[in-house]
């Protein structure tokens, strides 16, 4: 007596309403997550992985993005140098008046 029930772990298969997955596409893989999971690569996670953000809300619609490090560092330099200029002002502003008798 065989059993056949090992064939369905060699196949990687998608079946909608298992693996926090809702929608499968050809029975392939995933292409909408349901229980607040995050679809990446066709796969439905808990959580992103690192170099990863988690976009989305609700229960269903949710997903990773890969997050470059090019975009963050644009930010914080324009930030930084307008801080710079307002700190620099009120130094203009003192005059120095000496009065000798």
């Amino acid at each position: 007596s065989s059993s056949s029930s090992s064939s369905s772990t060699s196949k990687l298969v998608c079946i909608p309403r298992e693996n926090n997955c809702e929608t499968c596409f050809e029975d392939l893989y995933c292409i909408q997550c349901r229980n607040e999971a995050y679809l990446l690569d066709g796969k439905c996670l808990e959580s992103c992985p690192r170099l990863y953000i988690e976009r989305g809300t609700g229960f269903y619609n949710r997903r990773c993005s890969y997050v470059g490090s090019t975009t963050t560092t644009t930010a914080t330099t324009t930030s930084s140098t307008t801080m710079e200029t307002t700190t620099s002002e009120p130094l203009t502003t003192t005059t120095t008046t000496t009065t000798t008798t």
